[in-house]
């Protein structure tokens, strides 16, 4: 995500004011009827899930077998006990430990979402390829408490489950061995509240006035889907979403099928590459669907809002012209289509959701000026790096942000805007708050991650020399493609590129929150 958008964001949260723009609900002053209540602890205050549990007690919830058509409300449904040796919940990420299921990776999503915008209820319904790694008793997935489970099927069989608090287990009826495939469907109903993030920035589903967007990262998808909501399980998705007449829904991938039937438009859209959870796309609205000639063989789209399109003509051209000079240096584009998103969310936002990054319109209309070159290069280089090459954990998070950043100072110098050079002179003089690969959940976002990250890549293209520089580029981005990285694996990539020691160059330049005050050289 662009740092721009995460400090917009945060500043119209401290400031209250973003119930002030009409076009966006859910997000704003405490108690207001499109936001969760909250409630103040000594953690801090943190949103209470109103819609589920009107308590706020994350009362541990079951399904049982059959269950599903008179399914009680959630708070005459029955309490038990947790079964019998349920699994660790959570993958133990440094920075996010409770995200993630053990034992299982998720090949595939079939997503099927009706959406109604009056009501602003989401009835969902999953089906998810699982293969155990271990073997396994139960399935576990991230599911917010705002969600309501309504019925889980594994292999066609209709299956006890317990939803508590943000985890859901499903009981397996035979022992799965590691390498096993298993069918789970999971169907819910939800009317999604955004929840706050770790670095306080709301993230799930958000309604407009004319529709409603999404924000995942990190862990917002879970708040409005069951899923394995960590990096590094990456699946291939299918998106069907249902929306009312005259409405168009946009998501991950390319457009399959579209018809209209029973007072509903029915979208489809496929994104076959493997997909980190956060990087989910789902959009509603009246949109214009604009289909572009290919670039070096990529499928171009773009959505924007009906009415816009003239007034976007030159960012969806500048696309055009990124995704070729990216292509140069980066390798070739790791998708099958890119394209932009364009809606009324937060002004600043920008995020790089897979195949189509998401903008608010206010930031791309009208004349490009370096500020829309910047939002438009970072956000496309976040393709390369960050989706296509994924954070081993999110305490690898200054990988994905700071070869975004290198890639925009790359773009700015390239359009004629400010050299690399003074980019990251700029950046190095700011101060660094701690060292790149220790943030806090609270700061793995902040600027430090941006502009530290451009900075170590600067200190490295000193250090290489231009050609091994651009080897690593490309290196890189081939090596991970659609796969997952650690810091680690990024020193021995770099190292045995280099041939040679490099440990004291990265303990200078990235293990540290005091680098060298001038690059080497």
């Amino acid at each position: 995500m662009g740092s721009l958008g995460r400090a917009v964001l945060a500043g119209l949260l401290l400031v209250g004011c973003v119930d002030s723009d009409p076009r966006v609900t859910g997000v704003g002053s405490t108690g207001s009827a499109a936001t969760p209540m909250t409630t103040t602890t000594g953690a801090g205050t943190r949103p209470v899930p109103t819609s589920t549990d009107p308590g706020g007690t994350g009362a541990t919830t079951t399904v049982e077998p059959g269950a599903s058509d008179d399914l009680p409300s959630f708070d005459e449904r029955s309490v038990g006990e947790p079964f019998p040796d349920a699994p660790d919940l959570g993958l133990g990420d440094p920075l996010l430990p409770d995200l993630g299921c053990p034992g299982l990776d998720v090949t595939e999503y079939d997503v099927t979402l009706d959406y109604d915008l009056e009501s602003r209820l989401l009835t969902g319904s999953a089906e998810l390829l699982i293969r155990a790694t271990s073997e396994l008793r139960q399935l576990c997935l991230d599911a917010g408490a705002q969600i309501r489970i309504t019925e889980t099927v594994v292999d066609d069989v209709v299956a006890p489950a317990r939803h508590t608090g943000d985890e859901l287990v499903v009981e397996l009826t035979t022992t799965a061995a590691a390498g096993d495939e298993l069918a789970l469907r999971v169907d819910w109903t939800v009317t999604p509240e955004p929840q706050e993030g770790p670095d306080g920035i709301p993230l799930g589903w958000f309604a407009t006035t004319d529709g409603s967007f999404v924000l995942d990262e990190p862990g917002g998808l879970s708040s409005w889907m069951p899923a394995n909501d960590h990096p590094t399980d990456k699946a291939s998705w299918r998106f069907t979403v249902d929306v009312p007449p005259s409405y168009t829904a946009v998501a991950n991938g390319v457009l399959v099928e579209h018809q209209s039937l029973d007072g509903r438009e029915r979208w489809v859209w496929e994104a076959e590459d493997p997909m980190a959870t956060y990087l989910v796309l789902v959009l509603t609205g009246h949109f214009d669907l604009v289909d572009a000639p290919p670039v070096d063989g990529v499928a171009i789209g773009h959505a924007v809002l009906t009415g816009d399109r003239p007034d976007l003509e030159e960012a969806m051209a500048l696309t055009d012209d990124q995704l070729e000079f990216f292509t140069e240096h980066f390798g070739p584009y790791p998708f099958a289509s890119y394209g932009i998103a364009v809606t009324n969310a937060v002004p600043g936002l920008a995020m790089e959701n897979q195949t189509r990054s998401l903008f608010h319109r206010d930031d791309l209309i009208g004349p490009l000026r370096e500020i829309q070159h910047l939002l438009l290069a970072h956000e496309l280089a976040h393709q390369w790096f960050g989706n296509s090459v994924s954070p081993g954990s999110w305490s690898d998070i200054w990988l994905n942000e700071g070869f975004a950043t290198y890639g925009e100072w790359m773009w700015l110098e390239h359009a004629g805007f400010s050299p690399v050079d003074e980019a990251a002179a700029q950046a190095l003089a700011r101060p660094r708050l701690f060292p790149l690969t220790e943030p806090t959940a609270a700061a793995m976002f902040d600027r430090t991650v941006y502009d530290g990250g451009g900075v170590v890549l600067h200190a490295l293209r000193a250090e290489l020399g231009e050609e091994q520089f651009a080897a690593l580029l490309r290196g890189w981005a081939a090596s991970n493609r659609h796969g997952v990285a650690t810091t680690a694996e990024f020193v021995a990539f770099v190292t045995e590129l280099a041939g040679r020691d490099l440990t004291a160059f990265f303990d200078a330049w990235l293990f540290t929150a005091e680098p060298p005050s001038a690059f080497p050289g």
